[in-house]
């Protein structure tokens, strides 16, 4: 992810999130001043709830509740921003993301719809919007929102689906359009692409570059892919209806970029650079992406 984004967004700044020093040295090491890390030490200096809350949430729920932090962590720093946008660190870049900030324009917060189609109306129990990509504009509505969420978070962040809405961080989300003024909904069917709306759309690929409704694919979001002991990518969400496409255009493409990164981890650092808070195992429906079945 910080790769395609510095290569489409060279002036942007970018602030990381690091939970151990292995890989704060390795960030470090890898992109220099090229991007600004942040360690829990300084951003529990802010919020010292968080250092208690590592005892009685899981790994993912404790990760996970750190987001409105950080972000609010990132609008208050100094210089101070004219905008944060945070992503999440399971995606690609594929062009470049000016055109989300085209459409967002004055807004205050830009929210990205999960745009489920007719086939994944299930997961709408997940939340309207998607916490992988969300947008503000530093002025009141954002402070609000960022310390309302924070304060959400620190009470409760649970990867089991409530019947109120919530679901980790990101179920809150929901209900922001009606809270805060000037929230827009981002509607480019190339930002946050992903394995739960692909469907939804039409892709297009040259060889070179990928389009969606024939817009440029900005980034799409990795989300429910893992690998396993073997080395072969799954992705849970089950095989798209362009699978051909989607597989050689976008999957690909980043697992081969995603298995060098690997392989230069344990060749200069001595890391294992795959991994997961979660775990899963091979059912049926799960789309067997890199290698192809029956392909070494």
């Amino acid at each position: 992810m910080l790769r395609s984004l510095l290569h489409f967004d060279p002036q942007s700044t970018i602030h990381v999130l690091v939970f151990d020093e292995p890989c704060k040295r390795v960030l470090h090491d890898v992109f220099g001043s090229a991007i600004q890390v942040t360690g829990t030490d300084e951003l529990h200096s802010k919020n010292q709830r968080l250092r208690t809350l590592r005892e009685s949430r899981a790994a993912w729920a404790y990760y996970a509740t750190h987001k409105p932090v950080f972000a609010r962590f990132v609008l208050e720093s100094s210089p101070q921003p004219a905008s944060v946008t945070f992503v999440d660190a399971d995606m690609q870049f594929f062009a470049d993301p000016a055109p989300a900030y085209d459409e967002v324009r004055t807004a205050a917060i830009g929210l990205s719809p999960h745009r489920f189609p007719a086939s994944r109306q299930a997961l709408a129990v997940y939340g309207t919007f998607n916490a992988g990509w969300i947008y503000w504009r530093t002025g009141e509505a954002a402070r609000h929102s960022l310390a309302d969420w924070e304060s959400a978070c620190m009470e409760w962040c649970e990867p089991e689906v409530q019947s109120d809405g919530r679901f980790m961080n990101q179920g809150y989300l929901s209900g922001w359009p009606d809270r805060y003024p000037g929230v827009h909904i981002f509607s480019h069917p190339g930002v946050n692409l992903a394995p739960w709306n692909i469907d939804r759309h039409l892709l297009q690929w040259n060889g070179k570059n990928v389009r969606v409704d024939d817009r440029p694919l900005i980034c799409y979001h990795f989300s429910g892919l893992w690998r396993d002991t073997c080395g072969a990518w799954y992705s849970i969400y089950g095989s798209p209806r362009q699978s051909e496409v989607a597989r050689k255009a976008i999957y690909e493409p980043y697992l081969d970029a995603v298995e060098s990164e690997r392989r230069l981890l344990l060749k200069n650092h001595r890391l294992e650079g795959c991994g997961s808070v979660r775990s899963w195992t091979v059912e049926p429906g799960h789309f067997r992406i890199y290698p192809r079945d029956g392909v070494d």
